[in-house]
């Protein structure tokens, strides 16, 4: 997990995802790495050293994606869960996301 002085980076990482929103077609998929899962003893995200993932998510649901999910992994070889966003700019994304594999299977 980096860490960097989000005060003087704020406007470039807004501008970038402005740019990947705009560069994806009706139905494109964004996917970015959060870094760490927080604990249950983790304060709030937001008054937390993890508030610049809060402030990255809350600025991914502001450019316009209209479903946006959090996924956390325990399997990537790391000592912890790590989580991923993942936004997409259709609605429809929402349907297979809570899908089951079979469906999405059938539907492929």
């Amino acid at each position: 997990q980096y860490h960097y002085d989000y005060a003087k980076v704020e406007g470039t990482i807004e501008t970038f995802l402005q740019s990947v929103y705009h560069s994806l077609t009706e139905k494109g998929i964004l996917a970015l790495e959060l870094g760490f899962t927080p604990s249950v003893e983790d304060p709030n995200e937001e008054i937390s050293t993890n508030r610049n993932r809060a402030k990255v998510m809350d600025m991914v649901e502001g450019i316009g994606f209209e479903s946006v999910h959090v996924y956390e992994e325990s399997h990537g070889g790391m000592n912890q869960p790590s989580s991923f966003l993942v936004a997409c700019k259709s609605e429809e994304c929402r349907y297979y996301w809570h899908s089951n594999p079979a469906t999405i299977k059938i539907n492929t």
